[in-house]
């Protein structure tokens, strides 16, 4: 017991001496807060939005082929809702149009793909950051599948057959040989974000920030 009396005493002494400053009080019990609102409200909602859901997508398909008809089915099946330019509402004059995510496949995209030629798909994202990243992974995705459709599909192809849609079509409905299984690796099923992951986060920093400047310095 008479350790413990000897550390509860220096302990207490300790902190006597460190709350006499008033750098260290503004950093233990002013900022905190408002690195929890500040944090808080800015990642409000942060990690949701790269969530695996149902997102619009404007597809501007000037190929009008059976390669380009493809790559809307996979984009589809990556959980993108197809628009097309011309079934957008027009904008009234004077106001600013909304900003759309917007893919746009050239022309010729299946005779140039064919030719074993360089294709350039465009993309505008909807806004910066982990969503819009997010979104453009999703859009390679598809169009990786869609050049691995046609690998598949040409070596089966016999001789004298042409590549065409009958051929690259099963495969959007084909069962995948191999798969991944995801699930979370803690009780929690949602990522933490806003004030749930601001509040302990900033804690942590501020108690860590605390002892290697205040403490170190009474040490």
């Amino acid at each position: 017991m008479r350790y413990f009396k000897t550390i509860l005493f220096l302990a207490g002494h300790d902190l006597k001496l460190v709350l006499r400053e008033r750098t260290t009080l503004m950093w233990l019990f002013l900022m905190p807060p408002i690195f929890f609102y500040f944090i808080g409200t800015v990642t409000q909602g942060g990690v949701n939005i790269i969530s695996d859901r149902l997102v619009g997508l404007v597809v501007e398909n000037n190929d009008q082929a059976f390669l380009g008809e493809h790559l809307e089915a996979r984009l589809r099946q990556n959980l993108f809702t197809i628009t097309r330019p011309e079934d957008l509402d027009p904008v009234p004059e004077g106001e600013e149009a909304p900003k759309f995510r917007k893919l746009t496949i050239p022309e010729n995209f299946t005779r140039d793909i064919l030719a074993e030629q360089q294709v350039t798909l465009s993309f505008e994202g909807f806004r910066a950051g982990f969503s819009n990243d997010y979104d453009l992974i999703r859009i390679q995705k598809a169009a990786y599948t869609v050049l691995g459709d046609i690998i598949v599909a040409t070596s089966n192809l016999g001789e004298g057959e042409t590549l065409g849609a009958g051929a690259v079509s099963p495969y959007l409905d084909a069962t995948r040989p191999t798969g991944i299984n995801v699930k979370p690796a803690g009780k929690r099923l949602e990522i933490p974000s806003g004030f749930d992951q601001a509040i302990p986060g900033t804690l942590v920093m501020f108690t860590l920030m605390v002892l290697l400047t205040s403490g170190a310095s009474m040490l």
